[in-house]
């Protein structure tokens, strides 16, 4: 008998029809929720494959510690146990330390004039030296040359040529190469914004100039560097290993376009490139269809299959590891503690001099992974065993660098490079024009390879801009 018929057989029973209005009433609700759910799951698939553009595959995030260390509730405390002090700051206990010395432009004799206590003058010849110490400071009054140039042309009576005596020191600006060097630092290694550059220089020389004056500035500094920046990376991409990263940058305040900054990195060298996503496709723009024999350094994300051969970062999937031990437990408590073990060994093992390294390393370490991911196969949750298909597909990459030593097993030098430019992206927010990000990369180019080879960037800086003069 169904729910209808229930209904009219019993309509004499007030209580009886009362719970069966009830119950309908209830089935039309289910109906409504189960349609919400489905409406709901179908939204929740859509974001996440939108969110893929922005987020990669390596999780948890490096930005945060993914856990603290606990005590065991099993070991029990040390009789002979003290209670944590907090260190104290400044040099070690048996340090002798160190003072700086520089060399000095002035030497002052600090006399006594009189005693402190009855006001009487002391004599010159009682005063005997105690100590010595240094100041460094500004001069009175910050002064700056400026200078009027004039320029003059002259024909020659041999062939009729006009030449001219010279020309501006930089075209499009009224600095000069130092103070133009000068201000470049404050924006790039001293993340000042264009209006306090402006405002720095008018209290210390009394000179104003505008922010805008400032910025045309900076874009004429920018153009001197393009042969150079060309140069850093041609060098970049002919290198046999290069370390690469993303990180996500708004290039429009208006709409808020997020586009992308690639680091392209060697120890020696590092070049950037504003490109419009974090597809394989911008890889393809920059190194054409045909990587050559570069070996990739880089993370899991999937745009990096553009190139054939591989070193994973051992960082991103030791951090998964450790979230998964402390989050799940089960096998990826021994899982963990495996994988932590090959990666040391892997390391030792690069350490070593040429002539002592064993090649059975690599079948070692293959199999020591192996055996890891049957392990982890044998958990049922989802996240483990995407975990496990996770080190599957990157097995062969994973273990590049026990086959050839000299590639490193994290891709930390390419999250180095990127830091500079994640910090002026916290300061300025966004890029405004495609001037903004050539300037931008230019100088991060330049000032973060100099940085890498150990060079004084001022020196360096003012020394393109005055052969260019």
């Amino acid at each position: 008998m169904n729910l209808e018929n229930l209904y009219h057989s019993n309509m004499a029973d007030p209580e009886v029809a009362k719970l069966i209005k009830l119950v309908k009433e209830m089935q039309i609700k289910q109906d409504q929720l189960e349609k919400e759910n489905k409406q709901l799951k179908k939204r929740v698939l859509e974001l996440e494959k939108r969110l893929l553009q922005y987020e990669g595959p390596n999780s948890p995030s490096s930005a945060k510690p993914i856990y603290k260390k606990k005590s065991r509730p099993d070991k029990k405390p040390s009789s002979n146990s003290k209670k944590k002090t907090r260190k104290r700051k400044g040099r070690k206990k048996g340090h002798e330390g160190s003072t700086l010395v520089l060399e000095s432009d002035n030497v002052v004799h600090d006399y006594v004039s009189h005693c402190f206590n009855c006001h009487e003058a002391v004599e010159l010849d009682t005063q005997q030296h105690i100590y010595s110490y240094q100041t460094v400071d500004l001069p009175e009054k910050i002064s700056v040359d400026i200078s009027t140039h004039h320029v003059y042309e002259a024909q020659c009576l041999e062939c009729d040529e006009v030449t001219s005596s010279g020309k501006e020191t930089l075209q499009g600006t009224i600095f000069g190469p130092k103070l133009a060097s000068f201000l470049s630092l404050l924006f790039y290694k001293g993340r000042v914004p264009l209006r306090g550059i402006s405002a720095i220089f008018s209290a210390l020389t009394e000179l104003e100039f505008s922010a805008s004056t400032i910025g045309n500035s900076l874009m004429t500094v920018a153009d001197q560097l393009e042969e150079p920046v060309e140069q850093v990376t041609n060098k970049v991409l002919s290198s046999p290993s290069v370390n690469i990263d993303e990180t996500g940058y708004i290039s429009n305040i208006t709409e808020r376009d997020v586009g992308w900054i690639w680091s392209f990195s060697t120890p020696d060298e590092v070049f950037y490139r504003f490109q419009e996503s974090r597809s394989g496709d911008e890889l393809v723009e920059i190194w054409g269809q045909d990587p050559g024999g570069t070996i990739a350094i880089v993370d899991g994300w999937r745009a990096y299959n553009f190139f054939p051969v591989k070193q994973r970062c051992w960082a991103h999937i030791l951090r998964e590891s450790h979230d998964l031990a402390i989050r799940r437990g089960g096998v990826m408590i021994a899982a963990d503690e495996r994988i932590s073990s090959l990666f040391h060994a892997i390391n030792r093992f690069k350490q070593l001099r040429p002539d002592s390294r064993n090649s059975i390393i690599w079948h070692n370490a293959l199999i020591e992974l192996e055996e890891i991911i049957e392990l982890i196969s044998s958990d049922y949750r989802e996240d483990v065993l995407a975990f496990a298909t996770k080190l599957v597909n990157a097995k062969q990459d994973l273990l590049r660098a026990a086959h050839t030593p000299e590639l490193p097993l994290t891709n930390n030098l390419a999250e180095r490079c990127l830091r500079p430019l994640v910090i002026h992206r916290k300061i300025r927010g966004f890029v405004a024009s495609e001037r903004g990000k050539q300037t931008l990369t230019r100088f991060a180019t330049m000032f973060e390879t100099w940085n890498l080879r150990g060079d004084n960037p001022y020196d360096k800086l003012l020394t393109i801009l005055t052969a260019g003069s």
